[in-house]
């Protein structure tokens, strides 16, 4: 395991907390979770189902075109569902989710960023995982690619 793991996976996990210390941190720290990680199993279904095109043959044979298409407009749906979702608990007077200080396009844009800053995340581990016998974000956070990627590039644009 090199350095380069240990300090990216601090990074990772010390960007949580000051997220969520925001105003809205809890919202916010849903909001970069569930983005991101609808749009991996989005690219997972997307790419086998659909995916013709390679994205990079050579750092990981499965990845296509198609599926990173898939897993921007799956953020992009989970991001509309919990918008929807804050609306009406805005209703109902609960400000359990809140997302009403932007307007919503500011959202459907930032779940696009963060969505692509998980994919370009995930380039470090799928080069470090391309090397034989190295598994190194299965072994030091048993959790899917995403949330490993999620937080470190993706909850800059957030704050």
């Amino acid at each position: 395991m090199s350095i380069f793991s240990l300090v990216y996976a601090g990074l990772t996990l010390t960007s949580i907390p000051a997220l969520r210390a925001e105003s809205n941190g809890p919202s916010l720290v849903i909001f970069l979770l569930c983005v991101v990680w609808a749009g991996d199993i989005t690219a997972l279904y997307v790419g086998r189902a659909w995916g013709r095109h390679k994205l990079a043959p050579v750092l990981s044979p499965n990845k296509t075109w198609e599926g990173s298409l898939g897993s921007v407009a799956g953020s992009l749906l989970v991001a509309g569902v919990l918008l929807g979702l804050a609306a009406l608990l805005e209703i109902w007077n609960s400000t359990k989710l809140s997302y009403s200080d932007d307007v919503w396009w500011y959202w459907l844009l930032l779940a696009v960023v963060v969505n692509v800053a998980a994919q370009l995340g995930d380039w470090p581990n799928l080069r470090s995982n391309a090397q034989p016998g190295s598994r190194i974000r299965e072994i030091c956070c048993p959790v899917t690619a995403a949330s490993w990627t999620a937080s470190t590039p993706c909850c800059w644009p957030l704050q």
